[in-house]
């Protein structure tokens, strides 16, 4: 007991640290881009609407969503035609794409382990349980919550369900079955 306790203690600050501060740089880099993409169409405000956009994802799924609301729903009104909210749509899917794709995985995914569908019923019910606060806790409740049920053998293929790598060498070879004879 003593020695999962010690890999708890040791691991679990490491993960919540680099977890956060990947997300910061998430936050960060979404900000950036925003802000020089409503710049580049030419948003009045860019770079309050970039903020906003890279403060809000902070909030696992939505809130980039929640986001990219406003400054377009601002576009829509103060726009002479739909050209500027198309590009800030066009632009925002690419940034997103990015995003989701190259920079969280890499930057955030590879420590906390947990895979999207992990992710995603993990924010939705703390979310729904806690709010804003929960959806921002949930993915690393949801590692803290796997590294203990790594711990303890019963538990450990729940763990591997919610890991986002799973170790093909663990797993035996499919067994031949032979076709029944008629």
């Amino acid at each position: 007991r003593r020695k999962k306790l010690r890999v708890l203690t040791n691991e679990l600050p490491i993960m919540l640290r680099s977890y956060f501060r990947g997300l910061g740089i998430v936050m960060i880099v979404l900000a950036i881009a925003n802000s020089i993409l409503f710049w580049m169409v030419g948003l009045d405000y860019p770079y309050v609407w970039g903020i906003l956009i890279g403060a809000l994802s902070i909030i696992p799924y939505v809130g980039t969503m929640i986001g990219l609301l406003l400054p377009l729903s601002y576009s829509f009104l103060s726009a002479p035609s739909l050209t500027q909210p198309l590009l800030i749509l066009l632009g925002f899917g690419i940034i997103q794409q990015i995003e989701g794709n190259i920079l969280t995985p890499k930057i955030v995914g590879e420590h906390v382990n947990l895979n999207a569908f992990t992710a995603l019923i993990s924010t939705i019910i703390a979310g729904l349980y806690w709010g804003v606060a929960g959806a921002v806790i949930a993915i690393p409740a949801a590692g803290v919550i796997k590294l203990l049920l790594e711990q303890w053998e019963e538990t450990q293929i729940i763990a591997k369900l919610m890991s986002s790598k799973i170790d093909k060498s663990e797993h035996a070879e499919p067994s031949k079955i032979e076709p029944q004879k008629k």
